[in-house]
């Protein structure tokens, strides 16, 4: 009899590790967006002059920014990293909002000191993202943008 139970017991505890071991963690971009601080790792602008890799123009001190979506008041926000551009910028600071689409394929970024920016979301995991949108500068040439992010951990 206590050979049955043990039995049981034991078929009991491999069905629940069995099922735990079958299930996956599957993360929303939004999971994957507030799971991480993300660094600048590739910056593509292309116009009609062709394209070029801006990262290669950025200083050390803008290439250690961390980058923070954050989920409570969907806040995006920047770390200033190891070394500040400028001794009187704040370490840490609100530079705008952030929000997902309906169907989370695009990130909506409201700037406060700037216009929104729709990005279509190319790539999301939780090694890297990838973003895509268009803009007008002042010069009212069509520019592209593709940024790559990695995290910063």
């Amino acid at each position: 009899m206590n050979q049955m139970k043990i039995l049981a017991a034991l078929m009991l505890v491999l069905s629940i590790f069995l099922t735990a071991c079958d299930k996956e963690d599957v993360l929303t971009n939004e999971d994957i967006l507030v799971k991480n601080g993300w660094k600048v790792t590739s910056l593509i602008m292309t116009d009609e002059d062709g394209s070029y890799e801006a990262v290669n123009e950025m200083e050390a001190c803008e290439l250690d920014d961390i980058m923070l979506f954050e989920k409570e008041d969907n806040k995006f926000s920047r770390d200033q990293g190891a070394s500040k551009c400028y001794e009187e910028e704040q370490q840490f600071e609100t530079i705008g909002f952030w929000a997902l689409s309906s169907n989370g394929e695009k990130l909506i970024l409201s700037l406060i000191d700037d216009d929104a920016v729709n990005m279509d979301i190319l790539e999301i995991s939780e090694t890297q993202i990838k973003l895509h949108w268009e803009e007008s500068p002042e010069d009212d040439l069509l520019e592209t943008c593709t940024l790559t992010l990695q995290p910063a951990n």
